[in-house]
Protein backbone atom coordinates (compact mmCIF):
# COMPACT_ATOMS: atom_id res chain seq x y z
CA UNK A 1 0.00 0.00 0.00
CA UNK A 2 3.02 2.25 0.54
CA UNK A 3 4.07 1.91 -2.28
CA UNK A 4 1.47 2.51 -4.42
CA UNK A 5 0.86 5.45 -2.17
CA UNK A 6 4.29 6.85 -3.24
CA UNK A 7 3.90 6.28 -6.97
CA UNK A 8 0.52 7.46 -7.24
CA UNK A 9 1.87 10.78 -5.23
CA UNK A 10 4.41 10.86 -8.19
CA UNK A 11 2.25 10.63 -10.55
CA UNK A 12 0.06 13.20 -9.82
CA UNK A 13 2.73 15.47 -9.37
CA UNK A 14 4.08 14.74 -12.54
CA UNK A 15 0.48 14.96 -14.56
CA UNK A 16 -0.07 18.32 -12.72
CA UNK A 17 3.43 19.14 -13.93
CA UNK A 18 2.62 18.72 -17.23
CA UNK A 19 -0.53 20.43 -17.73
CA UNK A 20 -0.51 23.31 -15.42
CA UNK A 21 1.13 25.53 -17.46
CA UNK A 22 -1.38 28.49 -17.80
CA UNK A 23 -1.58 28.37 -13.95
CA UNK A 24 1.97 27.88 -13.05
CA UNK A 25 4.44 30.67 -13.99
CA UNK A 26 8.04 28.89 -15.46
CA UNK A 27 10.42 29.50 -14.01
CA UNK A 28 12.69 32.98 -15.07
CA UNK A 29 14.89 32.66 -18.55
CA UNK A 30 18.37 31.06 -17.97
CA UNK A 31 21.48 31.28 -19.53
CA UNK A 32 22.87 28.25 -21.01
CA UNK A 33 26.04 28.69 -19.25
CA UNK A 34 24.55 29.15 -15.96
CA UNK A 35 25.44 26.18 -13.61
CA UNK A 36 27.10 25.23 -10.18
CA UNK A 37 29.34 23.35 -8.35
CA UNK A 38 29.01 21.88 -4.89
CA UNK A 39 30.61 18.88 -2.51
CA UNK A 40 29.53 17.97 0.62
CA UNK A 41 31.76 16.06 3.21
CA UNK A 42 30.05 13.88 6.16
CA UNK A 43 30.28 10.96 7.33
CA UNK A 44 29.03 8.74 4.91
CA UNK A 45 31.75 10.15 2.62
CA UNK A 46 32.37 13.25 0.02
CA UNK A 47 29.93 14.07 -2.64
CA UNK A 48 31.00 16.39 -5.47
CA UNK A 49 28.27 17.71 -7.89
CA UNK A 50 27.90 19.47 -11.23
CA UNK A 51 24.50 20.93 -12.29
CA UNK A 52 22.96 23.89 -14.27
CA UNK A 53 19.63 24.81 -16.24
CA UNK A 54 18.59 25.27 -20.14
CA UNK A 55 15.58 26.88 -21.83
CA UNK A 56 13.87 24.13 -24.43
CA UNK A 57 10.79 26.98 -25.76
CA UNK A 58 8.82 27.72 -22.47
CA UNK A 59 10.41 25.00 -20.17
CA UNK A 60 13.33 25.41 -17.93
CA UNK A 61 15.18 22.16 -17.39
CA UNK A 62 17.38 21.31 -14.81
CA UNK A 63 19.94 18.43 -14.62
CA UNK A 64 22.75 17.39 -11.92
CA UNK A 65 25.44 14.22 -11.65
CA UNK A 66 26.77 13.36 -8.31
CA UNK A 67 29.53 11.50 -8.45
CA UNK A 68 30.18 10.10 -4.49
CA UNK A 69 33.82 9.23 -3.25
CA UNK A 70 35.64 6.82 -2.31
CA UNK A 71 33.07 5.00 -4.49
CA UNK A 72 33.77 7.34 -7.47
CA UNK A 73 32.31 4.62 -9.53
CA UNK A 74 28.73 5.54 -8.15
CA UNK A 75 26.94 8.50 -10.00
CA UNK A 76 23.34 9.70 -9.82
CA UNK A 77 22.20 11.52 -13.02
CA UNK A 78 19.53 13.92 -12.38
CA UNK A 79 16.49 16.08 -14.91
CA UNK A 80 13.50 17.32 -14.69
CA UNK A 81 11.46 20.52 -15.52
CA UNK A 82 11.95 23.77 -12.97
CA UNK A 83 8.73 24.87 -12.48
CA UNK A 84 8.50 28.56 -9.97
CA UNK A 85 5.29 29.71 -8.99
CA UNK A 86 3.74 32.39 -6.64
CA UNK A 87 6.14 34.57 -8.08
CA UNK A 88 9.68 32.85 -7.29
CA UNK A 89 8.77 32.08 -3.81
CA UNK A 90 7.88 28.36 -4.42
CA UNK A 91 10.53 26.45 -6.79
CA UNK A 92 9.61 22.80 -7.94
CA UNK A 93 11.62 20.21 -9.58
CA UNK A 94 10.03 16.63 -10.33
CA UNK A 95 13.06 15.15 -11.67
CA UNK A 96 14.12 11.65 -12.39
CA UNK A 97 17.02 9.89 -11.64
CA UNK A 98 19.33 7.09 -12.22
CA UNK A 99 21.77 5.65 -10.18
CA UNK A 100 24.80 3.85 -11.80
CA UNK A 101 27.85 1.77 -11.29
CA UNK A 102 30.48 2.31 -13.75
CA UNK A 103 32.76 -0.87 -12.62
CA UNK A 104 29.47 -3.34 -14.14
CA UNK A 105 27.91 -0.83 -16.49
CA UNK A 106 24.96 -1.46 -14.79
CA UNK A 107 22.11 0.93 -12.88
CA UNK A 108 21.47 0.21 -9.92
CA UNK A 109 18.50 2.03 -9.04
CA UNK A 110 16.15 4.35 -10.69
CA UNK A 111 15.22 7.01 -8.88
CA UNK A 112 12.25 9.24 -8.81
CA UNK A 113 12.50 12.55 -7.22
CA UNK A 114 10.28 15.93 -6.12
CA UNK A 115 12.85 18.77 -5.05
CA UNK A 116 10.69 21.90 -3.26
CA UNK A 117 12.41 24.98 -2.59
CA UNK A 118 11.26 28.72 -1.29
CA UNK A 119 13.05 31.78 -0.93
CA UNK A 120 10.64 34.43 1.07
CA UNK A 121 12.42 37.57 1.96
CA UNK A 122 14.15 36.53 5.57
CA UNK A 123 12.69 32.41 5.28
CA UNK A 124 14.38 30.17 3.17
CA UNK A 125 13.45 26.20 2.99
CA UNK A 126 14.22 23.31 0.88
CA UNK A 127 12.80 19.69 0.66
CA UNK A 128 14.20 16.40 -0.74
CA UNK A 129 11.95 13.79 -1.55
CA UNK A 130 14.22 11.03 -3.03
CA UNK A 131 12.74 7.15 -3.93
CA UNK A 132 14.86 4.78 -4.40
CA UNK A 133 13.94 1.55 -6.94
CA UNK A 134 16.34 -1.37 -6.57
CA UNK A 135 17.12 -2.04 -10.82
CA UNK A 136 19.44 -4.70 -10.83
CA UNK A 137 21.04 -7.75 -9.69
CA UNK A 138 22.60 -6.57 -6.26
CA UNK A 139 19.70 -4.08 -5.86
CA UNK A 140 16.27 -5.62 -7.23
CA UNK A 141 13.93 -5.64 -4.19
CA UNK A 142 15.46 -2.55 -2.73
CA UNK A 143 13.19 0.10 -2.42
CA UNK A 144 14.39 3.09 0.19
CA UNK A 145 12.94 7.03 0.65
CA UNK A 146 15.35 9.29 1.54
CA UNK A 147 14.19 12.84 2.70
CA UNK A 148 15.90 16.05 3.65
CA UNK A 149 14.18 19.18 4.98
CA UNK A 150 16.12 22.21 5.59
CA UNK A 151 14.82 26.13 6.89
CA UNK A 152 16.92 28.78 7.41
CA UNK A 153 16.12 32.45 8.93
CA UNK A 154 18.52 35.17 7.66
CA UNK A 155 20.08 37.43 9.77
CA UNK A 156 21.83 39.57 6.95
CA UNK A 157 24.31 37.39 5.46
CA UNK A 158 24.41 34.63 7.85
CA UNK A 159 21.69 32.04 7.89
CA UNK A 160 20.53 29.27 10.49
CA UNK A 161 18.01 26.85 10.97
CA UNK A 162 17.15 23.35 11.72
CA UNK A 163 17.81 20.05 9.47
CA UNK A 164 16.51 16.70 9.43
CA UNK A 165 17.06 13.96 7.13
CA UNK A 166 15.57 10.66 6.59
CA UNK A 167 16.45 7.33 5.12
CA UNK A 168 13.93 4.72 5.64
CA UNK A 169 13.43 1.00 4.02
CA UNK A 170 10.14 0.59 2.43
CA UNK A 171 10.38 -3.23 1.79
CA UNK A 172 10.84 -3.41 5.81
CA UNK A 173 8.90 -0.54 7.20
CA UNK A 174 12.10 0.73 9.30
CA UNK A 175 13.77 3.84 9.49
CA UNK A 176 17.42 3.71 8.80
CA UNK A 177 19.08 6.83 9.71
CA UNK A 178 17.45 9.84 11.27
CA UNK A 179 19.59 12.50 12.00
CA UNK A 180 18.48 16.22 12.68
CA UNK A 181 20.73 19.26 14.16
CA UNK A 182 21.27 22.69 12.82
CA UNK A 183 22.56 24.34 9.73
CA UNK A 184 24.61 27.71 9.48
CA UNK A 185 25.18 29.43 6.26
CA UNK A 186 27.99 32.21 4.94
CA UNK A 187 28.87 33.31 1.77
CA UNK A 188 32.19 32.82 0.64
CA UNK A 189 33.60 34.72 -2.44
CA UNK A 190 31.66 36.69 -4.67
CA UNK A 191 29.16 33.27 -6.06
CA UNK A 192 29.36 30.95 -2.77
CA UNK A 193 28.43 29.70 0.12
CA UNK A 194 28.91 27.59 2.88
CA UNK A 195 26.63 25.01 4.84
CA UNK A 196 27.77 23.51 8.65
CA UNK A 197 25.61 21.41 9.63
CA UNK A 198 25.88 19.93 13.66
CA UNK A 199 23.60 16.92 14.09
CA UNK A 200 22.87 13.65 15.78
CA UNK A 201 21.72 10.78 14.20
CA UNK A 202 18.56 9.45 16.19
CA UNK A 203 18.60 6.05 14.99
CA UNK A 204 22.63 5.46 15.37
CA UNK A 205 23.58 7.60 18.11
CA UNK A 206 26.36 8.95 15.90
CA UNK A 207 27.40 12.79 15.85
CA UNK A 208 26.04 13.69 12.64
CA UNK A 209 27.82 16.93 10.72
CA UNK A 210 28.17 17.73 7.18
CA UNK A 211 30.07 20.38 5.51
CA UNK A 212 28.87 21.75 1.88
CA UNK A 213 30.15 24.02 -0.60
CA UNK A 214 28.36 25.40 -2.86
CA UNK A 215 29.48 27.58 -6.10
CA UNK A 216 27.60 29.46 -9.26
CA UNK A 217 29.14 30.31 -12.30
CA UNK A 218 27.82 33.26 -14.16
Amino acid sequence: MKKLTILFAFALFFTYAVNAQDSIQTVKKVNVSEHWARIDVDNMGTYGWIGGALNIGNLCIAHDAVINFPFGNNVLFEAGPYFSTFNGKLDLWPALGAAMDFTNGQTNYFVPELFIYSTFPRIYFEIWNQYYIGTSGITVGEELYYGRYIAKLSFGDFKIGPYAEMTYDIVSSQTLLMPIGLVFSYPYLSNGSFDIMLGKDLKTEAFSPRVTYIYRFK
